[in-house]
């Protein structure tokens, strides 16, 4: 955690994504890692929240549908209580 918060501080843009438009939320969904999910939830822009919380990749997936898919209960239930929604 204390990288992410370094990466902050940094000036890093923690929402930016890859060629295939996944991002940090992306990943931590699919990896299952709430800790992850739950400092991007609580270190999300007031403006384009909700775009942080449900970027879409290349295939219309947000972190929400990939945390489903991949059975991560907490990250699922973290994301949908931020208001997150299912792409696709």
């Amino acid at each position: 955690m204390r990288m992410m918060t370094t990466l902050k501080n940094g000036g890093t843009d923690l929402y930016a994504c890859d060629y295939d438009m996944r991002t940090a939320m992306h990943l931590a969904a699919t990896e299952g890692n709430a800790n992850i999910i739950k400092f991007l939830i609580e270190n999300a822009p007031e403006k384009g929240y909700k775009k942080c919380l449900s970027p879409k990749d290349r295939w219309n997936g947000t972190p929400l549908g990939d945390a489903n898919y991949h059975g991560h209960e907490e990250c699922a239930k973290l994301l949908r209580n931020a208001g997150a929604i299912i792409g696709k």
